[in-house]
């Protein structure tokens, strides 16, 4: 089993299908997204994380959290910790104590990479290899330039996921890595669907599908600098429809969204992509696994566990301690 204490619309969900597991429940507390998530058939439980007690899902086999990136983003007022939201990021933490699980993921905007190399380093005291560090979507053929930090750990050696696509890649000297994927190629656009100032689509991955401010607008590529206008503003930017956005985030275009539009294109904005979310758990899920239980040493434990059944329900039965 793995558990996902902020499940958000389904990206990893859907990455880990993917790769031929669906023994997941995710962790959502918005009202809406987690009618998504029912609506796409995603075991979901509807709850604030800091309020549920971890040690339901004790011996786990996997652990993912991506925490609200509004306190971090550099969209927004970037208070960090000091805002409440910020202060999530911990509970990656009190969840892993409580679990014990074979292996951990976990994702945010890049401001948070500090974060994790310092849960990363609490980590590695409890028995965990670790790696953490900023990946490129675009690498792992995603069309979208969208960089994020993720903080991978395992109870066993693993290799850092191996980027399948590269900006610049030429002939044989890549081997198989290919060429990014194109926003144009993502959304079979020709020339001549584009307006003035949009012909960077026909030779670049698309700028990161957003959650707000307008997630339907595609940015066009360049750094705001202080006092430019909005970033759905900015010439050459494209806007796209729901479909569209789907493609760009490497959503099955059918998977349902519910709500009303602006909260449909804030759902569709808020998915990690599939395709990423494969690649970065692969080499997690390809790592040999515990085969005796971490609490007795003993027992052979059951598939998607990493303690046996008779440890489990004697924490279970044990006391609270007070």
């Amino acid at each position: 089993m793995i558990v996902d204490i902020f499940a958000g619309p389904g990206g990893w969900d859907l990455g880990l299908a993917a790769l031929g597991r669906d023994d997941i429940v995710g962790v959502e507390l918005d009202d809406e997204i987690t009618r998504t998530r029912e609506a796409a058939g995603l075991a979901t439980i509807h709850a604030d994380v800091t309020a549920l007690d971890p040690a339901q899902f004790y011996g786990y086999e996997g652990l993912i959290a991506s925490p609200p990136c509004q306190s971090f983003s550099s969209a927004g007022l970037q208070r960090g910790l000091a805002d409440l939201r910020g202060q999530l990021v911990w509970q990656v933490i009190r969840y892993a104590e409580a679990i014990r699980p074979q292996w951990i993921a976990c994702e945010e905007v890049k401001e948070v990479l500090p974060i994790w190399r310092s849960i990363a380093s609490h980590l590695r005291g409890m028995g965990y290899n670790t790696w953490a560090g900023l990946l490129n979507a675009a690498d792992y053929g995603v069309p979208q330039t969208r960089v994020r930090a993720f903080l991978m750990a395992s109870r066993s050696p693993f290799a850092m996921p191996e980027p399948t696509h590269a900006q610049h890649a030429q002939g044989a000297l890549f081997g198989s890595v290919e060429p990014w994927v194109t926003m144009a190629d993502a959304l079979n656009l020709a020339p001549d669907d584009l307006q003035p100032g949009q012909e960077w689509c026909l030779t670049r991955p698309a700028t990161t599908v957003v959650r707000s401010f307008r997630p339907d607008v595609i940015a066009a590529p360049g750094w705001r600098l202080p006092g430019d206008g909005p970033r759905q503003n900015t010439p050459g930017s494209v806007t796209v429809t729901e479909e569209q956005m789907k493609l760009l985030q490497t959503v099955p275009v059918d998977f349902p969204i519910t709500g009303a539009k602006t909260k449909r294109q804030s759902i569709i904005g808020a998915f990690l992509p599939p395709r990423w979310a494969a690649a970065v758990l692969a080499p997690l899920l390809a790592a040999p696994p515990a085969v005796i239980c971490q609490e007795c040493g003993n027992d052979l434990v059951s598939e998607g566990l990493t303690v046996c059944l008779d440890c489990m329900e004697a924490a279970h039965a044990a006391p609270a301690c007070h």
